[in-house]
């Protein structure tokens, strides 16, 4: 396992999984502590890792409800898109990995906010609709500012 190799004490800054799950064997999703911030980008019609949860693997939707109160994330859902959805954000998305570890891993804002864009038509998208839902007391100004500070060229969508 790779934990073997991190020095005594370590903790990860934060991750960006891209169409990425949790291999729980099965059992429940249970965390010892807060985990470090998390940007998950994930297509719902990803046929390889699951964007909710099968057997053995448990995707973000379903990781998100186990997160303890107040744990910071970014889910950025491709609705329709399959695995290459795993591709999609080192591409265009780079200015929104940026804002991520800039505010919720270096500046430790905490956050909770969901973002989806439609791909059910096959294409790779050019615009960035937003839908926030509340999942953690996070009042929704706060989740507005987030999106602005993150993506200010979609400010005038919210």
């Amino acid at each position: 396992m790779a934990v073997e190799h991190l020095p005594d004490g370590f903790r990860y800054g934060g991750v960006i999984p891209c169409a990425g799950a949790i291999n729980t064997g099965g059992e429940p999703l249970a965390w010892e502590s807060s985990p470090a911030p998390i940007m998950f980008f994930h297509g719902t019609a990803d046929p390889i890792v699951p964007y909710d949860k099968d057997a053995f693997f448990r995707g973000p939707a379903s990781i998100i409800p186990s997160l303890p109160d107040h744990s910071p994330y970014v889910l950025y859902t491709m609705i329709g898109s399959g695995h290459e959805a795993s591709g999609i954000p080192t591409g265009y998305m780079n200015h929104a990995i940026a804002s991520f570890i800039e505010h919720y891993v270096v500046r430790g804002e905490k956050a909770a906010m969901n973002v989806e864009e439609s791909f059910a038509d096959g294409t790779s998208g050019n615009s960035m609709p937003f839908y926030i839902q509340n999942l953690n007391p996070t009042p929704r100004e706060e989740l507005v500012k987030a999106i602005k500070a993150m993506w200010p060229e979609y400010a005038d969508q919210l």
